[in-house]
């Protein structure tokens, strides 16, 4: 998918509605690649905590590696 990456702030108001408007957003159930952008819900409480990179997936267990918290 060749699509321009926007940066944003808040996961849930802003990343999630990108993700969902670009018609890139999957639900609970789908397993993620390699690369692709996860968003976690920690809380469980269905409100996205935080976001991160899929280095790889595992007997169904999700790896990350970068968890991005930048200040701009």
């Amino acid at each position: 998918i060749d699509r321009n990456f926007t940066i944003f702030a808040n996961c849930q108001n802003e990343g999630i509605v990108w993700f969902k408007t670009c018609g890139l957003w999957q639900d609970n159930g789908y397993i993620p690649k390699s690369g692709e952008i996860i968003f976690f819900d920690w809380e469980n409480d269905g409100i996205s905590d935080h976001v991160g990179i899929v280095e790889k997936v595992e007997n169904g267990k999700v790896y990350t590696n970068v968890l991005y918290n930048i200040n701009l």
